[in-house]
């Protein structure tokens, strides 16, 4: 049983804990079976173990691996690219959950990232809903083409130095706004942002694409995200320091809409945290993460 301490995967930002989610995840696309993750209470950083001879170079591997993309790229009935959860159909949907489960390699990975993306669904309106954790898609980028361009532009280097330096934030071709650091707003900035490019943690926001699926889209009207509250804005996920795998994850995320401090803390819970999305003109972002407890 090999383990990873990832000190730059702080579980208390958003970022940070789908990060870390999806770590988990792509270990157990894998073949680490026993792919098992955790939060140092103190630091808040991730922990990773499993049977693997080098975690971090499986991580590395899995990245790099071009078949992690494939369920991003989402087509209309004539073939068209789409480049918005909002353009796909209630069909449309329908089709692309059929056609990644005939898939050989990731089916089950295929569907729940569809499932995380948009409720398949139709609405009281008829009409499917994205995910509520989408920042990406006012102004000039669009949801898809920009996960397309942060897939595209990822190399060994960039992976290399997100599992092991300090996030600078650095990487052109942005994020997904989970950060402030991805914040573009131009009332927080003394110029035009356009012209300078949007910059962000690369690796870090690919990775975040497989947590994602910890947070199912529901199709209710005006969709509902597991774990967003809508009155609100806010996105609370947890932290805990035993070590437990995706699953696990995946059945904790709703309990937390009904269960208090006092049913959490006895099985392993430290911390309960939030954030908020907002908006400003055409951009959204996420705020600064907040614990509840």
């Amino acid at each position: 049983m090999q383990s990873l301490e990832l000190e730059s995967f702080d579980g208390s930002t958003l970022l940070g804990f789908l990060a870390s989610i999806g770590a988990l995840r792509l270990l157990e696309l894998r073949g680490v079976d026993d792919a098992r993750l955790a939060f140092d209470s103190t630091t808040s950083h991730a922990r990773l173990r499993g049977s693997a001879e080098d975690l971090r170079t499986t991580l590395v591997k899995g990245l790099l691996d071009k078949s992690i993309a494939a369920p991003w790229t989402f087509r209309n009935t004539e073939g068209k690219e789409l480049t918005q959860p909002s353009d796909m159909t209630v069909e449309d949907v329908a089709r692309e959950r059929s056609a990644r489960l005939s898939l050989k390699q990731y089916r089950r990975y295929a569907v729940d990232v569809l499932g995380a993306v948009v409720a398949g669904e139709p609405t009281d309106g008829g009409t499917t809903q994205s995910t509520e954790l989408r920042a990406v898609g006012g102004g000039q980028l669009q949801f898809f083409k920009q996960i397309a361009s942060l897939i595209d532009a990822l190399d060994e280097k960039q992976i290399i130095r997100t599992l092991t330096n300090k996030w600078t934030h650095s990487d052109k071709a942005g994020g997904l706004r989970l950060t402030p650091e991805e914040d573009r707003s131009y009332a927080l900035r003394a110029g035009d942002p356009s012209p300078e490019g949007a910059s962000g943690e690369r690796a870090a926001n690919v990775l975040a694409l497989l947590g994602y699926t910890v947070f199912p889209v529901l199709p209710q009207r005006g969709g509902a995200t597991i774990g967003f509250d809508q009155k609100t804005n806010e996105v609370s996920w947890p932290l805990w320091t035993g070590f437990v795998g995706f699953a696990t994850v995946q059945a904790l995320i709703p309990r937390l809409a009904s269960a208090g401090r006092d049913e959490l803390e006895p099985a392993g819970i430290f911390r309960l945290i939030r954030a908020r999305r907002i908006t400003r003109g055409k951009y959204r972002n996420f705020t600064p993460a907040q614990p509840i407890w």
